[in-house]
C-alpha cells in the first residue's frame, strides 16, 4: 500500500473540482447579460440588487433631505434619537440562509463563497489548481 502525500491528494482533488466546475461553464461571464456582476464569484445580480446599487445615490440624497428636514429644521424628533439604517440589498443578500428557524434568524454565510473565491484567483493568478 502506497502512501500519497497530503498536499498532492488535495492538489488532484482540486483539479477534479475545476474540471467539474468548467464542464458547467462557472467561470465563464456571458457578455450578452449587461447585468453587474461580483468579479470574484461570478454572482450575478438580481433585479433588486440591481434596483438597489443603481439608485444607492439618489436614495441617499432623499434620506439626507428627509433627515436634515425632520431632525434639524422641524425638530419634530429629539436630537439625540436613534436614526433608522437603511437595508439596501448587495451581493452578500444572495447568500443570505436561515440559521435557526424556530427565531427566525437570518445571517450571510460566507464559507462557501470564500473557498471559490480562492480557488478563482489561484487559477487566474496562473497557479495549477
Amino acid at each position: 500500500m502506497e502512501l500519497v502525500p497530503r498536499v498532492s491528494s488535495e492538489e488532484e482533488c482540486i483539479n477534479k473540482m475545476m474540471q467539474l466546475f468548467r464542464s458547467y461553464d462557472i467561470f465563464g461571464v456571458h457578455e450578452e447579460e449587461n447585468r453587474p456582476f461580483l468579479i470574484a464569484s461570478k454572482d450575478v445580480a438580481t433585479n433588486d440588487i440591481r434596483d438597489d446599487l443603481l439608485t444607492c445615490e439618489s436614495r441617499g440624497k432623499t434620506l439626507l433631505k428627509e433627515f436634515v428636514d425632520t431632525m434639524l429644521k422641524e425638530q419634530n424628533i429629539e436630537f439625540y434619537a436613534r436614526i433608522q439604517k437603511v437595508q439596501s440589498k448587495t451581493f452578500a443578500y444572495l447568500h443570505k440562509e436561515t440559521v435557526s428557524e424556530k427565531q427566525k434568524v437570518t445571517k450571510i454565510l460566507k464559507a462557501d463563497r470564500k473557498l471559490m473565491q480562492r480557488l478563482f484567483n489561484a487559477a487566474n493568478s496562473g497557479r495549477a489548481v
